[in-house]
């Protein structure tokens, strides 16, 4: 029988911390108090979404070793759900899976930021882009370091595109966001200066912006 690609300690973490400790599925708490004072419950599993081994539920045989072991490979869930997804393969697809994770992960991002009531955990599928760079931790002056944007559609890979090919493509709002040092401001400053005279565009100084 193949050997499964089992996820580290490490990647089990980041699942359940991206996860909020919630299952994906049910939303319900995986972490809690136990009846000694003293120690904790844990009953979250780290789920494969392709199989762990090359012919399992959803397997993908062309997955190697360390794709089947990666966090990209792993979704959060509770006990009962860890099991239901693999019995129940025709409901729990992997497209499926990957949807309900994103899904999942935004609403916990939404939590975390304090979005309003009235936020709608799908707008950032549609409108979010975030900004990657190809080396190091750039400054405002760094424009030689490569940025691009990711811009993810649920249940597939994300989508890597020059970050020039925004505007004339989106409509409407767009959101651009990325970890600290990620290039934003760089990468705003590009599009305005690459836009200036084809768009209304102006650059505007988060200091000097106040509410009159």
């Amino acid at each position: 029988m193949p050997a499964r690609d089992e996820f580290s300690e490490p990647t089990k973490q980041l699942l359940a911390r991206r996860a909020g400790f919630r299952c994906s599925i049910c939303q319900e708490p995986t972490v809690g108090p136990h009846s000694d004072p003293g120690r904790s419950l844990y009953l979250g599993e780290a789920s494969h979404i392709y199989a762990a081994a090359p012919h399992g539920p959803r397997s993908k045989p062309s997955l190697r070793s360390e794709e089947r072991a990666d966090h990209t490979n792993g979704i959060h869930l509770c006990k009962m759900h860890a099991r239901l997804v693999d019995v129940d393969t025709t409901a729990y697809t992997a497209e499926k899976l990957i949807e309900i994770k994103f899904k999942h992960e935004q609403r916990i991002r939404a939590l975390v930021l304090g979005n309003p009531p009235d936020y709608d955990p799908d707008f950032l599928s549609a409108h979010e882009t975030q900004v990657v760079h190809g080396r190091g931790s750039p400054t405002l002056n760094d424009l030689w370091v490569p940025r691009y944007v990711t811009q993810r559609e649920l249940g597939h890979t994300p989508n890597k595109r020059d970050p020039t090919s925004l505007i004339p493509t989106e409509s409407g709002v767009l959101l651009v966001s990325g970890d600290q040092w990620s290039g934003r401001t760089s990468l705003l400053k590009r599009l305005a200066s690459n836009f200036l005279t084809q768009y209304k565009c102006a650059w505007l100084s988060g200091e000097r912006a106040h509410d009159n």
